[in-house]
């Protein structure tokens, strides 16, 4: 627990609160489901609540990669080399993938993001990662976990282009920064924090 915030791990019953929390974050349809990510080895599932059992007040989701499988995971981040710590943490299986993070629009400015980086952060690390990677989400109005992402150390390393345009041009999700009779304006931001 921090500032009245508790941190547990996912349960069945959570996942009605953690799509809605999605589709308000990140646009209906986003998230269809935790139960991918569940099955994913090294991963973690984290629920922030205002009291043990409580209900889902925000969520953060990611997993530990296996040794070398960031370009084949990520074929998006192209054919530009690694920064060299993110490439012999990616070699030696110690990249983690901070994939997403929400909180529910009615609970933010409470410290429940921060609570939730580190929590993850923490159980990450005692799987063995000593280095994380994060996709974030770009608009109009910049990014909005920069200031999150940037208060734990990490750092913007590499923009991609519409990362999200075919899933949001095909009606996946209902992307909240898209403009009607506009296509996709949204990329991609991979933050990195080396150990």
């Amino acid at each position: 627990m921090a500032g009245g915030v508790f941190v547990e791990d996912y349960r069945d019953g959570d996942e009605a609160a953690v799509l809605r929390i999605a589709g308000a974050a990140l646009g209906e349809g986003y998230v269809d489901g935790v139960g991918p990510v569940l099955a994913r080895p090294g991963a973690a599932v984290l629920v922030a609540r205002d009291a043990p059992a409580g209900p889902a007040l925000g969520f953060v989701w990611g997993w530990r990669l296996a040794p070398g499988a960031l370009a084949a995971e990520h074929p998006e981040l192209g054919p530009s080399p690694l920064p060299p710590a993110l490439a012999r943490a990616d070699a030696a299986g110690r990249l983690a993938l901070l994939k997403t993070i929400a909180v529910d629009p009615a609970c933010r400015g409470r410290g429940i993001g921060p609570v939730l980086v580190q929590a993850f952060e923490r159980r990450l690390r005692a799987l063995g990662a000593a280095t994380f990677l994060s996709p974030a989400w770009v608009h109009d109005d910049g990014v909005p976990v920069d200031r999150l992402l940037s208060g734990f150390g990490y750092r913007p390393w590499h923009r991609v282009p519409r990362l999200w345009r075919r899933g949001c041009e095909d009606g996946e999700f209902a992307c909240p920064a898209r403009r009607p009779g506009e296509g996709c304006c949204c990329d991609a931001v991979y933050y990195a924090r080396a150990a």
